[in-house]
């Protein structure tokens, strides 16, 4: 908005009048065009148990797997990203939740830069709804395997997720290249890799 920021509670649903420019909106902070339709529909804590659902995910250029689906579960429900988290958050966080199978999205990993073109929602939904109801789970972690997509990024905190049907939910959203999953990521006394190191930062942001 230009001329101020509204306050109203993250998440909520609000009526904005504006302009529509290509892909962007151009709305105006003035009351008269920003009006409280609803507050937010599910409230999501950051302590407490965090339902999530792990979704494995490759491209046809993807080489073969480079865990599976019971070495993942592992890795997320009792390995050093689960650790970490029960000792910065004294106890307060724990973990549950699903991890899918691979799932092999219907294009190549590469955009035309050469550079990956990440999992949208949509293409995520289509891949795992006849499995799994994503509505049912209030954080979602995407992992992805491709050498050119490593790193990764987050919500910051839950937000709404439009569905191709139309739908919408309220989730906050991780994406995990695993290009180096294994590497190990400074030098620790203990064991730290890629994967614990991006998860659990990117987890952060969307705690």
């Amino acid at each position: 908005p230009i001329g101020g920021t509204p306050e109203f509670l993250s998440g909520s649903m609000v009526r904005v009048k504006g302009y529509a420019l290509g892909n962007t909106f151009l709305a105006s902070a003035n009351p008269s065009d920003t009006n409280f339709v609803s507050p937010p529909t599910n409230s999501i804590v950051a302590t407490g148990n965090q339902k999530t659902l792990f979704v494995l995910l490759k491209f046809l250029d993807s080489p073969a797997p480079p865990f599976s689906k019971e070495q993942a579960r592992q890795f997320f429900f009792s390995g050093q990203f689960k650790k970490f988290f029960d000792e910065a958050s004294y106890g307060k966080i724990s973990w549950s939740g699903d991890v899918t199978d691979w799932y092999t999205l219907p294009r190549n990993a590469q955009a035309g830069d050469s550079t990956c073109s990440i999992p949208s929602i949509d293409e995520v939904y289509n891949a795992v709804k006849n499995d799994f109801s994503i509505k049912d789970y209030p954080r979602i972690v995407l992992l992805y395997n491709h050498p050119n997509c490593g790193g990764g990024w987050g919500t910051v905190g839950p937000v709404y997720n439009y569905l191709p049907n139309g739908s919408f939910f309220w989730a906050s959203i991780g994406w995990i290249g695993l290009a180096n999953y294994n590497g190990m990521w400074g030098n620790h006394p203990f064991e730290w890799k890629d994967l614990d190191f991006v998860l659990s930062h990117e987890i952060g942001h969307n705690l």
